[in-house]
């Protein structure tokens, strides 16, 4: 436990794998397990995926804002769609539909905003750019406790889809590694090859 809150005071994520044998938590490049002595598996030049350098960070940060624009679209693209079809069923209150329309977008809460991470992790966005929203605390894929807990900002009325919204892509390129809702959860998004590892 002391090394996951070490690589959470440094900002990293620090995932251990188990050793096959016994079942004891190993830190990715032991060759032998401290507990009962069987070899280890070995992977040529395997970080772990928490000990990331500036540009890998880099492109983590623009994995997750490419992730939550695809996810933004989502929303407001199925809200949208519903939209055109009311206003193509009553024609002539297309203009009254369409403007009411874009007061409900910022006044209800969206509900796959909030849901978006609640299965594997994975919202769409995510799972086109190969990220997992992942739970420290449990180790394992986020479920819809974890999404509900970090993303119920985004359900706040006008001010969720927009100013929270800028506020959490400012703290991901920024590089934080938890943005606004993560320490909640007690989650935080990685590669989706580094969860594979680990689970």
């Amino acid at each position: 436990m002391g090394r996951l809150d070490e690589g959470r005071r440094r900002g990293r994520v620090v995932l251990m794998p188990y050793c096959n044998g016994c079942g004891v938590e190993y830190r990715l490049g032991a060759e032998v397990c401290s507990k009962c002595g069987v070899e280890l598996p070995r992977v040529k030049d395997l970080k772990a995926p928490g000990d990331i350098g500036g540009a890998a960070l880099g492109a983590l940060g623009s994995r997750r804002v490419l992730a939550g624009l695809i996810d933004l679209a989502i929303a407001y693209g199925m809200f949208a769609y519903v939209l055109l079809l009311v206003s193509r069923r009553f024609p002539v209150a297309r203009p009254l539909v369409m403007i009411f329309g874009a007061v409900i977008v910022l006044l209800i809460p969206n509900p796959y905003l909030v849901l978006k991470d609640a299965v594997e992790g994975k919202s769409i966005g995510k799972l086109i750019t190969g990220l997992v929203a992942y739970n420290e605390r449990q180790r394992r894929a986020s479920g819809v406790m974890d999404s509900i807990l970090r993303n119920w900002y985004l359900g706040v009325p006008l001010i969720g889809p927009t100013v929270l919204t800028v506020v959490i892509g400012l703290q991901v390129l920024a590089g934080r590694p938890n943005r606004l809702g993560d320490s909640a959860a007690h989650t935080r998004v990685i590669m989706d090859l580094d969860y594979q590892r680990v689970r």
